[in-house]
């Protein structure tokens, strides 16, 4: 299974979410999404997407997401 990370859930990474989401099924896929706040998060995600909490300046945390993905998108400006 490959597990995907999308890093920012701005405007902009809504058609990426739903693509994704769309293909997870599909293919397979583990699709998590992280943001600064997990209740906008929340509203641009399907039941079954991951969704975690993430300020990017914490590196540990940060690391540790992504040591546990197969791709990364991150969606930061």
């Amino acid at each position: 299974m490959k597990r995907i990370l999308i890093i920012g859930a701005g405007m902009s990474s809504i058609y990426l979410i739903k693509y994704l989401e769309e293909q997870a099924a599909k293919y397979g896929w583990e699709i998590t999404v992280a943001g600064i706040d997990v209740n906008i998060v929340k509203k641009k995600t399907c039941p079954g997407t991951l969704v975690t909490e993430l300020n990017v300046l914490d590196n540990a945390k940060r690391d540790s997401i992504i040591e546990k993905s197969d791709i990364v998108v991150s969606m930061l400006p």
